[in-house]
């Protein structure tokens, strides 16, 4: 492998057609804190490059995300899934519901159609 470019930016491997890497120096004597920040400055380049690159990959990750979070019960405000079994409707309904609520972005086109 050549050198690594430590910028904090993707970068490819040059033996590998299937790997890229985003690499800092970290000194030694850095508390959790400043660790902490430079993992999450690692996964924020990497969901750019993603999102940019393989948007199928980046909606299949976060849909693992997602998932997990309404498993645990521990969604952000962002969203939330909504159940509403039959029998809550009333005990001849025929059907129930399940809902994603979610917050809109600021620049979105759902109004546009």
């Amino acid at each position: 492998m050549d050198y690594p470019n430590f910028d904090g930016e993707c970068h490819s491997i040059s033996e590998s057609e299937d790997f890229g890497y985003i690499a800092s120096k970290i000194n030694p004597g850095s508390d959790l804190e400043s660790l902490q920040t430079e993992i999450e400055k690692k996964l924020y380049k990497y969901a750019e490059y993603l999102v940019n690159f393989d948007k199928e990959k980046a909606a299949s990750l976060l849909t693992d995300i997602f998932r997990s979070q309404v498993m645990c019960g521990c969604t952000p405000d962002d969203y939330q899934i909504i159940h509403r079994p039959p029998w809550i409707a009333s005990a001849l309904a025929q059907y129930g519901t399940l809902i994603l609520k979610f917050k809109r972005a600021q620049e979105d086109t759902l109004d546009a159609s």
